[in-house]
């Protein structure tokens, strides 16, 4: 796996300070183990393996068997032979195949008893027949060459590989959506810190300006001023709690946990990854995308197929069979392993479909079906273009706001510490020194903001990097 992928499956590289950091690897095994829907997405995919062996049952080999008794008590057509009923035993067991380029074949070996009961000539009594008989049936016109069952085949392969894929991309999906479960946490929990620093700040101007206003040295329009911020940041903490336990929940619902089950401390952002990381340059299908390639096979073949299935059907067969015949089983069958008594069959069978209008519309039908998916396809294709192209334009773009944003803050920070330096002084007012604590905590809330779009962006990286390339 790349170096550049394991990047992106952290999303951020972390600072170890504690001992009980919860990082984004073990929520994400969490997940995979707890999550019911990533569980039976995964049982699905485990599957596939098995249900590739659906389409080869189409061409292997069947054992066929048959076993009756027939009780017969009707007129001979010889009227010379006479008998109250005729009671016949058959047994038949043996292999069939149909070939991928047309054949059908079977090999069977029938055994018959027959017994005439009271006739009315010594001749007439108990017979037993063996016959081993090899059957073969080539398509001439419809499923000539194997046409039929090579496109059910191919329509069968692909189904079960479009959902390989399908769920591959399910499975995408959920790691994508629980990595940014995670850092979106720790975002909102960095929100709640901003705010309590504001707070602060908040409460230790109030608490000057005060002191300040009992000792009639400042205004109290001034107090009334800084206590009304106090409040305003303190409903804003409140507000960056409130969404914060929000997120808590979304967090947990990934992992099927209660909904305000602590998580511990989380690892934290590291903004020199977010700012240096390098998108790609080579990415690969997303699995959704390859999936639809392989519906559009299943559609085409199952085209192929249909046409193929209302054309007119022309079969020639042949059978050689062997026979042996006496009044015993054991004598029979060693009478059937000799060939001076063969039976030999060729011919043809023709059918053909008289309603011509059914049969177009069924084969229309699946032509658009076709069509449509090579279609959905292809708008998939340039459509992945286009997210892929607007995915980097956008990291690099937020990339670029990380570093301005940074530098923003640093320039706010030092403005305010300079200014609140100067309001202890007495050379400026007190609604200077709140307006630029304000600059200064929105310079940190925009910064946290681009990051969090930063951490959706990333997120979405890896659902181009973990699937195979087909061809076109």
């Amino acid at each position: 796996m790349k170096r550049w992928f394991v990047g992106i499956l952290c999303l951020f590289k972390t600072v170890i300070l504690h001992a009980e950091v919860f990082s984004m690897e073990e929520y994400l095994k969490q997940v995979k183990q707890d999550n019911f829907q990533y569980q039976g997405s995964e049982l699905n995919q485990k599957s596939i393996v098995d249900k590739r062996a659906e389409s080869d049952l189409m061409s292997a080999f069947t054992i066929i068997g048959d076993y009756h008794n027939t009780w017969d008590k009707k007129l001979p057509n010889t009227p010379s032979m006479k008998y109250d009923r005729l009671d016949t035993q058959s047994y038949s067991v043996g292999l069939k195949k149909d070939w991928n380029f047309g054949l059908e074949s079977a090999f069977s070996y029938d055994i018959n008893s027959t017994n005439y009961l009271n006739p009315n000539s010594d001749d007439l009594g108990r017979e037993a027949y063996a016959t081993p008989v090899i059957k073969l049936s080539q398509s001439m016109w419809k499923n000539a060459w194997g046409r039929l069952i090579q496109s059910n085949i191919e329509a069968s392969k692909s189904v079960i590989e479009a959902e390989k894929y399908n769920t591959k991309f399910m499975l995408d999906s959920i790691e994508q959506n629980a990595i940014e479960a995670y850092w979106m946490l720790v975002v909102k929990r960095e929100i709640v810190k901003i705010q309590e620093l504001a707070v602060n700040q908040a409460q230790s101007i109030y608490e000057y300006v005060n002191q300040r206003t009992k000792m009639n040295l400042g205004e109290y329009a001034d107090l009334l001023l800084a206590k009304t911020s106090l409040e305003s940041k303190k409903f804003d903490l409140q507000s960056a709690k409130n969404n914060e336990l929000f997120q808590l929940r979304i967090f947990n619902k990934y992992r099927n946990r209660p909904p305000y089950d602590p998580s511990g401390e989380l690892s934290p952002i590291s903004w020199d990854f977010i700012s240096n990381f390098n998108v790609p340059e080579n990415r690969k299908h997303r699995a959704d995308v390859v999936a639809a390639k392989y519906e559009v096979l299943s559609s085409k073949a199952n085209y192929r197929a249909k046409e193929e299935n209302n054309k007119p059907s022309l079969n020639a067969y042949a059978s050689y069979a062997l026979n042996g015949r006496d009044e015993s089983f054991g004598s029979s069958l060693s009478d059937s392993y000799t060939a001076h008594r063969p039976t030999i069959t060729v011919g043809a069978t023709f059918s053909m479909p008289l309603e011509m209008t059914l049969s177009y519309q069924a084969r229309h039908a699946a032509q658009m079906q076709a069509l449509a998916a090579d279609l959905i396809y292809k708008q998939k294709v340039e459509e992945q273009e286009a997210d892929w192209q607007d995915l980097k334009e956008k990291i690099v773009a937020s990339q670029k706001q990380i570093n301005l944003s940074l530098a923003i803050e640093e320039a706010q920070k030092a403005k305010f510490e300079y200014e609140q330096k100067r309001l202890k002084e007495g050379r400026t007012s007190t609604y200077q020194v709140l307006e630029y604590e304000k600059q200064y905590t929105e310079a940190k809330l925009s910064r946290i903001q681009i990051a969090s779009e930063m951490i959706s962006l990333l997120s979405k990286v890896r659902l181009y990097s973990s699937t195979l390339e087909i061809g076109e």
